[in-house]
């Protein structure tokens, strides 16, 4: 049946109070009866409040724990890169225990924070929260239509705690006193529209818009390491075969061998050597660090899912708009149910996207 999540009385809800009036708008449009209005207010408003305020909570904590998994992996490499930079300081060895050292500490660091994670559970705690957030928003304007929930079934009993938990929430709150006239269901159908369908129309535009924006910014970021990889080494290629040809067209000797060596006039190429490899083996690092980031927040795929969650939205708004033209029970009864359809299926596919995205180890 799932478990009750063992920090849940731990933490206050909204403890300033500065989303208790988020839904006023929204009970405002569709004034329901004075019990239905106190329970919203008082029994799901919180419980919404709550499971959001954790949402956002522990998605802050993976996301901020596979960046800076992924960002100290690049470091790491670089640290151990730096064992081939020419140094005169320090003996050769202390130099290399030093970065052994510090690339170990890095290594720990890196492991202890995605057993911790994954020890915390993180990740399915912001999939399971974010889930019974947004549902239970669903729940004010089922509520208000009298769809609140009957007995739950064996497979309800045996699912997901929060699934339970939203299913109690709903028979907890009732069904709406007062009649369920054609003005009722009008204003139903039109708080619906503009307090739940319009503002989540925008916070999907806003989605594709910011992740659209973030995958470029990656993408550009990957083209301009490899670029810049490229280019050094074409460019050490470069230097070398010119002065390569140079000594062989005036010694007449073709051998792929430097004479003087590093007391040549080659001197400052070789000292570049090392540097060379740092660059050419670094980058292409913070390059698979860049490429990890992308992998893990999934910005294409959720910038997509809302495109199609934008365009499902205009349609449900069209059938709203001619719902709203002659209002019949049953009709508006079966557009708030598919309302709550398409919502959900938004959540289905945000679990599915991101239900296997869990805090790895890069490799």
């Amino acid at each position: 049946r799932g478990h009750w999540p063992r920090h849940f009385w731990r933490l206050p809800i909204d403890p300033q109070g500065r989303r208790q009036g988020e839904w006023d708008n929204f009970l405002k449009e569709v004034s329901p009866g004075p019990a239905l209005d106190k329970a919203l207010r008082e029994k799901l408003l919180p419980r919404f409040v709550f499971a959001d305020e954790l949402a956002v909570l522990y998605a802050n904590k993976y996301r901020s724990a596979y960046l800076s998994v992924y960002s100290w992996a690049a470091i790491a490499v670089w640290v151990a890169l730096l064992g081939f930079a020419p140094q005169t300081s320090l003996d050769p060895l202390c130099f290399k225990l030093i970065l052994a050292v510090i690339e170990i500490c890095i290594i720990v660091y890196i492991s202890l924070k995605v057993r911790f994670g994954r020890g915390k559970k993180w990740h399915r705690r912001w999939l399971d929260y974010r889930a019974l957030a947004e549902t239970l928003r669903h729940v004010r304007f089922l509520a208000c239509a009298g769809m609140f929930g009957g007995k739950p079934t064996a497979a309800e009993e045996r699912s997901a705690w929060w699934l339970w938990y939203l299913r109690a929430t709903m028979r907890e709150i009732g069904p709406p006193d007062g009649q369920l006239d054609a003005v009722a269901i009008h204003a139903i159908l039109w708080g619906t529209r503009t307090e739940e369908l319009q503002p989540q129309r925008e916070y999907h535009k806003g989605v594709i818009r910011v992740f659209k924006r973030i995958e470029h910014i990656i993408h550009r970021m990957e083209l301009g390491i490899v670029t810049l990889t490229v280019l050094v080494l074409a460019g050490f290629i470069v230097v070398v075969g010119w002065y390569w040809f140079d000594q062989a067209r005036t010694t007449g000797d073709y051998a792929f061998v430097f004479k003087q060596g590093e007391d040549g006039p080659m001197a400052w190429v070789y000292q570049l050597k090392p540097w060379v490899s740092i660059i050419a083996a670094g980058l292409p690092a913070v390059g698979a660090a860049l490429g990890g980031i992308k992998f893990t927040g999934e910005f294409r795929s959720t910038a997509l899912r809302s495109t199609a969650m934008v365009s499902a939205i205009d349609d449900l708004e069209e059938r709203y708009d001619a719902m709203l033209r002659g209002t019949k029970f049953k009709d508006a009864r079966r557009l708030l149910l598919s309302t709550a359809s398409v919502l959900a299926e938004d959540i289905n596919a945000f679990r599915a996207i991101f239900g296997q995205r869990n805090l790895t180890l890069p490799a």
